[in-house]
């Protein structure tokens, strides 16, 4: 870039001096020298007789001859011409320069009012309260994925479930909604495992069958989309929903268990897993709970995992989440269709 400055400079300079200078220079006599000998005249030499100049010896142009100068049409034409040709290349010179700036950066993204982020996300997500084995149910968190109803949620929180249906509640508290029924649910999962393998297919499918008792079921309902080609990257802010009940009682998860909203920076991300720093979120029935980007509230993730139970403090925990991709890749390796389609064809 250094070279361009300075080839512009130049130019501009030339075209400083033909601005400034458009007609010939003007004739200057010059004075001539003052003698620094202050010795007197010799004697016998009067100053009057020290010749001096004649006015007529000094040549004089006349003004017709200086009119004539400046008016010579072949002359201005090419001071006006030169003049062209170096706007010309000023021009080039900055349209060159400006090539190589880099372009100016896109206007930061305005992240979402935290009230409207809540509001969409407590629309669409849900709680699932199982029995499991008498006097005992399982808690989880779930969302919707189809206007007809389907909601996802992991595989391990129902593996316990005695029946294959379950209360569904939302709200924030948590209040009965509806009854939904398991449509999907990977063979031969292992919830014990700890691959991967295992991990990447912790995905189960249901459908709401009927509504409980006073409440009317909406003819379309709002759910999040899972776009198997948008995943996070490392550093990104995202935004948790879920409905935590680890520390909380039997009684209060009964009747006064709200939908946290709570934030998570990625700390790692692949195709198929993200590890991201947690607070609130890091515990038990956030399971099936959602990543949100803050931005574009777009779906980013499904929560299956925290890093240790063990660990009291659920600030020192991570989250462990299952991406878009994996969502889809776990309902195509059993079913042949992609989530989309598959949910498409159900009932």
């Amino acid at each position: 870039m250094r070279w361009r400055i300075t080839l512009a400079a130049t130019l501009l300079a030339a075209a400083s001096f033909f601005v400034f200078s458009p007609s010939p220079a003007p004739f200057i006599l010059p004075l001539p020298p003052q003698s620094t000998n202050h010795t007197k005249p010799p004697p016998n030499v009067s100053p009057a007789s020290i010749a001096r100049p004649s006015p007529s010896s000094v040549p004089i142009l006349k003004k017709k001859e200086i009119a004539s100068e400046t008016k010579n049409p072949k002359t201005y034409s090419q001071q006006k011409d030169t003049l062209q040709r170096i706007a010309d290349q000023l021009t080039q010179a900055k349209q060159k320069i400006n090539a190589l700036s880099p372009a100016p950066a896109p206007p930061a993204p305005t992240r979402i009012p935290q009230a409207e982020l809540a509001a969409y996300a407590q629309e669409r997500m849900v709680n699932f309260v199982c029995e499991a084995k008498p006097g005992e149910v399982t808690i989880a968190t779930g969302f919707l994925v189809s206007s007809r109803g389907h909601i996802l949620t992991n595989a391990h929180v129902v593996e316990s479930a005695v029946m294959d249906t379950c209360l569904i509640r939302n709200g924030s508290p948590a209040r009965d909604y509806a009854f939904a029924k398991k449509i999907f649910y990977p063979t031969h999962f292992a919830a014990t495992s700890t691959s991967e393998e295992e991990a990447g297919r912790d995905v189960s499918i249901w459908q709401i069958t009927r509504p409980t008792a006073g409440i009317l079921l909406p003819a379309s309902f709002p759910f999040l989309n899972i776009d198997p080609g948008y995943n996070p990257r490392v550093g990104d802010h995202l935004s948790t929903f879920s409905y935590p009940a680890e520390l909380l009682s039997y009684q209060v998860v009964l009747s006064f268990l709200y939908l946290i909203l709570s934030e998570t920076i990625v700390e790692k991300a692949d195709a198929l897993i993200i590890r991201s720093a947690q607070g609130l979120g890091s515990q038990q029935g956030s399971s099936g709970g959602a990543l949100i980007n803050p931005y574009t509230k777009e779906f980013t993730g499904m929560i299956f995992g925290v890093s240790s139970l063990a660990t009291k403090d659920v600030a020192d925990r991570r989250l462990y989440s299952l991406t878009p991709l994996a969502i889809d890749r776990a309902v195509f390796n059993q079913t042949g269709r992609h989530t989309r389609e598959y949910l498409a064809d159900q009932p």
